[in-house]
């Protein structure tokens, strides 16, 4: 079969740079493929993934760019937002809109134990769940990133400012994630914001 045309699609790998590859590989391992072509394939890609992706994350770097708008605000955050009632949370004096959709009791906890409580002592000014339609582009072989939780403070000139964005998650430590993308996009995810001077965390 046509691997190298196959994998430098699903890669995004030159064709050679994956037949370079292919040729460094020890000759035993480059035979076997004839013994299970779409098994010795699945295997070839999946390392190759792997390995591509964590290259780039080590890697990756931001650079901030005075372009136009890239989305619009007004289709972002409509006047109104329809969700299923059964995951809508009160939001508290600092919700963007009056009821918040949590998708979990982590992030449940994440709103009433800490962020209703710092509005409640106004130093949360607004907050807000970053709308699905939102990413940030991240390369393919990643997969671009929806930030959870933005929450706003004011600095001290007065002025309101994007302070802090909140990852929620079951467990901060990140090995521990049930995808390994998840974990890549998140370490991506902090240059990114630290590129902003935004303070970003998994929480």
């Amino acid at each position: 079969p046509d691997f190298i045309t196959r994998v430098a699609n699903e890669t995004y790998l030159t064709k050679k740079t994956v037949l370079e590859i292919f040729k460094r590989m020890n000759e035993n391992k480059k035979e076997s493929i004839f013994y299970n072509p779409e098994g010795w394939i699945a295997e070839f890609l999946s390392q190759l993934r792997v390995t591509v992706s964590d290259h780039i994350v080590e890697n990756i770097d931001f650079e901030i760019i005075n372009d136009k708008e890239v989305y619009d605000i007004e289709e972002l955050f409509p006047e109104m937002v329809k969700h299923p009632q059964r995951e809508l949370i009160e939001a508290g004096k600092a919700g963007l809109y009056s009821m918040i959709q949590v998708d979990s009791d982590v992030e449940r906890g994440f709103i009433k134990d800490q962020v209703i409580p710092d509005s409640e002592e106004d130093n949360t000014v607004l907050y807000f769940k970053f709308p699905s339609k939102f990413k940030i582009q991240l390369p393919k072989i990643i997969g671009n990133y929806n930030p959870d939780w933005a929450i706003i403070r004011k600095s001290q000139d007065g002025t309101l400012k994007l302070e802090l964005v909140r990852e929620t998650k079951g467990g901060v430590d990140l090995e521990r994630l049930r995808f390994p993308k998840e974990k890549r996009k998140i370490l991506c995810a902090e240059k990114y914001f630290r590129k902003l001077g935004i303070d970003y965390k998994v929480v």
